[in-house]
């Protein structure tokens, strides 16, 4: 088992989540699709590719934003 104090554990459950978290949230689906799309053939480098074309308007990297 981890060894983690109970008010540790209690705070992270209670804690808001943080704004990165909020992001991935949006983005897992858009992923998934985007992989789906690609009869599961697409890997992090091409979906990243197909993001940063300027016309997308899709975030490029997890840091943007």
């Amino acid at each position: 088992m981890l060894e983690l104090s109970p008010s540790t554990y209690f705070a992270r459950k209670t804690r808001p989540k943080s704004a990165r978290r909020l992001r991935d949230e949006e983005l897992i689906p858009l992923v998934t699709a985007a992989r789906e799309d690609s009869g599961r053939t697409c890997g992090a480098r091409r979906i990243t590719a197909r993001w940063s074309a300027p016309a997308t308007g899709w975030p490029a990297a997890r840091s943007s934003g």
